[in-house]
């Protein structure tokens, strides 16, 4: 599973990984769509789903496979 808390600035580790079978869980450093954040402020702003908007996209997503 990964979760990414877009209230943490874009420069601390805000992506979790977190292994079901094991518990193991790591952090990592993710960035989100320039234009959730048209200021470079490193805090995201604004989700959008629109075409050609450059944003991160909110909600929750189900993969087909693993995720390398």
């Amino acid at each position: 599973m990964a979760i990414v808390d877009f209230t943490a600035p874009s420069s601390d580790p805000r992506l979790h990984f977190l292994d079901v079978v094991s518990g193991k869980a790591s952090r990592l450093l993710v960035a989100h769509g320039s234009g959730s954040d048209p200021g470079h402020t490193g805090f995201l702003e604004r989700f959008s789903n629109a075409f050609g908007s450059n944003a991160s996209s909110e909600g929750a997503f189900l993969t087909a496979d693993y995720y390398t």
